[in-house]
């Protein structure tokens, strides 16, 4: 299976000296969805260099765009499957520490 990752070359950390780092693989979101996620830092990298909403894994976050671009149009388990991702991603979003002069 090949990687959708893309390479770039510029100053990495790797001990083997290698430079290259991977580009993250963003969530396919509208301009809409991706400014109201951006704007709160709903968003993070996960190890794999997948972009993913803070406190869900990838893959969960995939789930969790269908299941929120249906929204009450969801059957009774899948949308208690979005309440409970969109609940996980409110508990992460409340427990990050915000960096020193960010609000």
């Amino acid at each position: 299976m090949e990687s959708k990752l893309k390479r770039r070359r510029g100053p990495g950390s790797d001990p083997r000296g290698d430079t290259a780092r991977l580009e993250a693989q963003r969530l396919e979101l509208t301009d809409e969805e991706r400014a109201r996620f951006e704007g709160d830092a709903g968003l993070t990298t996960d190890l794999d260099g997948h972009e993913a909403f803070r406190g869900l894994t990838y893959a969960e976050s995939l789930e969790y765009i269908v299941l929120m671009r249906r929204g009450l149009e969801n059957e009774d388990s899948a949308f208690m499957r979005y309440v409970e991702l969109g609940d996980r991603h409110a508990a992460a979003q409340n427990a990050r520490v915000p960096s020193p002069g960010t609000p």
